[in-house]
């Protein structure tokens, strides 16, 4: 069984597991946790983040798998490996003749390991990682190098006569000009050597993220010397071209001219009074338009730090910003539906009716998808045709402009990116070469071009698709609306059923969309070292990422049902209470009694023994209460995490919000030692990404950096 699966299951060798195999339900025993290069990014072909509660890989010999589904002997999928140092084109001419060797068979369309989904998560966040590793630091590089130009330039004009005296005592220009460059070296080697060691520990950090993310079963962060001798030399590049300008300024001044202080600018009639604009411009703006225009290098310079450190906050942002908007979109506008069910082959048009009655579905949507392969010209893109309903309201098509685009009747959907790699615009025809059943090639217009945010599709009516099929109403599967409360059913249900190859959740899609990115932005932290803090003041805010409208309507109502069950669970606590303050009372009289001999001693135990149980019966209701406190804790965490109640007591369930954030307060009083994280950031799941050390009034220490989930 695949690591990820087992983990996020609680699955271990030797406990066992439910599996549909061949039409039937049979128990299967776990005999160990493994890893697969093919599987590094354990992802559906259909999803966009990983399911790991849901989707697993399973691994059995192929006798007993040949048994279970009937094919001793036989396979249906290969994996080949090519020679070492094999060039590109003999891939392709493998594909070519494999798909030749197999095509009686059945077989599918072969691909290259580019085309693989793992592989191709991975490499494509490794090809980000390298764009962002050049991109970032040109930046950083580019902010460093104005700043040292700017510094070394008002030095050397700080140091005029100090320049003319070593070049009166035979210091030559080269000398001079490189003391200033060597300024900048220093600099670069003082920064170099705290920055490689912060760089090596980010990278392991980093390094580590990585490897448990994707489970590389090596995790090892090697920075050779090289690696450190690169950047070394690229920062002193950097800071030596900032340096240039102020060292030639150095090394160009006579020492004459040097003794003496720096000559006013000449004046002249700038642009805006040659022009006759004089009257348009400020006497303010005058005197800047004529700056700019008498130093144009300097502003020119000025003006690209300063676009350079704008960048450095844009790009900061950008990325959260981006892949939130993508998942708002994906999840809020084009898949809303709640449940996907996949099934193992196509199933004819009675499935749609089947579906409908399952428990709790509201709404029933089929689909159809289609393995083809397009071609047009010389160029050929491998894809899934995807059929959806005609005027369906569970998946749309919806550009980025968010506006929704109807599946044709007749006809072809591409995506933009799509269409440009094969070309071709609506109204062109394409060839579409069917890998399926009878594998039809078939010649279809393309109708429009829909510019989504995710991926590469081609879409069509399922009408359509089955005619170009030439079946009747196959399905594929199925978008489900469903009752919430129901789902779990459902999904129970949907796990037993032999047709269902898969089911997907859009809430678990989403909750593993934030789980992944993030679940909340920690605010400005504004105390600072040495500030005092008293026991109970607030540290920090937090401000919740938002949830959808039916997940916030749940927590009120869980929120609403747990305070009725504390309210319920007090109850009992007074009921126990009074009820243990009367048997105390009876207790007392019969201690009474019996010292004058009017109770006998039986009776006088037994008041002692009600006494005793009333007392334990109290003791439960107590915690019955403690544990319904906690239940309330839990359901207005829930309602806090989306920002629509307040810490209170008296926050009302369903009433208008008092506070969209989050609390963190002291638990003591003292002083604070260290503020780690001060500016505003996003808080990911499970990480200690801020923390306030502080020095407590006592003999012990406390450190807050609690994981912020």
């Amino acid at each position: 069984m695949s690591e990820a699966f087992a983990q996020a299951n609680g699955l271990d060798p030797g406990d066992t597991l439910g599996a549909v195999i061949n039409g039937r339900w049979q128990r299967l025993r776990i005999v160990g946790i493994a890893l697969s290069p093919e599987y590094v990014y354990e992802i559906r072909g259909t999803d966009l983040f990983p399911d790991n509660k849901r989707f697993g890989v399973l691994w059995m010999s192929r006798d007993a798998l040949g048994a279970a589904f009937d094919m001793e002997g036989a396979f249906n999928d290969v994996s080949l490996s090519l020679a070492p140092g094999a060039p590109d084109a003999m891939e392709a001419e493998v594909i070519a003749r494999l798909d030749r060797l197999l095509e009686p068979y059945g077989g599918l369309s072969a691909y290259g390991r580019r085309e693989q989904i793992s592989h191709r998560f991975l490499s494509d966040e490794i090809a980000q990682n390298r764009v962002f590793g050049i991109v970032l630091p040109s930046i950083f590089l580019g902010v460093a190098a104005f700043l040292i130009h700017i510094v070394l330039s008002r030095l050397v004009g700080t140091q005029r006569e100090q320049i003319a005296v070593l070049k009166a005592f035979g210091y030559g220009n080269l000398a001079i000009g490189g003391h200033y460059v060597r300024f900048a070296v220093v600099a670069v080697l003082a920064g170099a050597a705290v920055g490689t060691g912060i760089g090596l520990w980010w990278g392991r950090v980093v390094g580590e993220l990585y490897a448990q993310f994707y489970r590389f079963p090596v995790r090892r962060f090697d920075a050779g010397p090289g690696a450190v001798l690169l950047a070394v030399l690229v920062s002193a590049g950097a800071a030596v071209l900032g340096a240039l300008g102020a060292a030639r300024r150095a090394s160009a001044l006579p020492p004459a001219e040097a003794m003496q202080p720096e000559p006013p600018a000449s004046f002249r009639p700038g642009l805006i009074e040659r022009l006759g604009l004089t009257r348009f411009f400020s006497l303010t703006s005058r005197i800047i338009v004529r700056d700019l225009e008498r130093r144009p290098y300097k502003a020119l310079v000025s003006t690209m730090g300063i676009a350079l450190a704008v960048v450095i906050l844009v790009v900061g942002h950008y990325f959260e910003d981006a892949v939130r908007h993508i998942a708002e979109v994906q999840f809020r506008n084009v898949q809303r539906d709640d449940v996907t069910i996949v099934f193992n082959d196509p199933r004819p048009a009675r499935a749609v009716y089947e579906v409908a009655y399952l428990p709790g579905v509201l709404r029933s949507e089929p689909f159809r998808t289609v393995p083809a392969r397009l071609r047009h010209e010389h160029r050929t893109r491998r894809i899934a045709l995807f059929g959806l309903a005609p005027e369906g309201e569970l998946r749309r098509l919806v550009g980025q402009d968010l506006r929704t685009i109807e599946v044709p009747s007749d006809g072809m959907v591409l995506t933009t990116r799509l269409a440009e790699i094969l070309g071709v615009a609506p109204g062109d025809r394409l060839t579409v070469e069917v890998l399926e059943g009878k594998r039809p090639v078939r010649a279809v217009t393309v109708a429009g071009l829909v510019d989504e945010l995710v991926g590469l599709s081609a879409y069509m009516d399922v009408r359509a698709l089955n005619r170009l099929m030439s079946e009747g109403g196959t399905v594929s599967g199925s978008f489900l609306l469903v009752d919430p409360p129901v789902a779990p059913h459902l999904y129970s249900v949907l796990k037993r059923l032999p047709a269902v190859g898969g089911v997907s959740f859009r809430k678990a899609a989403l909750a593993g969309f934030e789980e992944t990115l993030a679940t909340g932005r920690l605010s400005r932290i504004e105390l600072h070292e040495g500030d005092p803090v008293g026991r109970g003041m607030v540290l920090a805010r937090l401000t919740p990422v938002p949830i959808d409208a039916r997940t916030l309507a749940q927590d009120r109502a869980r929120l609403d049902a747990a305070q009725a069950e504390k309210r319920a669970a007090d109850a009992r606590v007074e009921r126990a209470r009074a009820a243990l303050e009367q048997a105390q009372r009876e207790h007392q009289r019969a201690d009474e009694l019996s010292s004058r001999g009017l109770k006998s001693p039986q009776e006088r135990e037994q008041t002692e023994l009600v006494e005793a149980t009333y007392a334990k019966e109290l003791e439960a209701a107590v915690f019955a209460a403690q544990a319904a406190a906690f239940q309330v804790d839990a359901a207005r965490a829930a309602l806090l995490a989306a920002g629509s109640v307040t810490q209170g007591a008296d926050a009302a369930p369903g009433g208008p919000a008092r506070s969209t954030f989050i609390t963190v307060q002291s638990p003591i009083r003292g002083r604070v030692l260290r503020v780690l994280q001060e500016s505003e950031r996003v808080v990911t799941t499970a990480l200690p990404s801020w923390s306030s050390a502080i020095l407590p009034c006592s003999r012990s220490s406390w450190t807050s950096s609690p994981p912020m989930r």
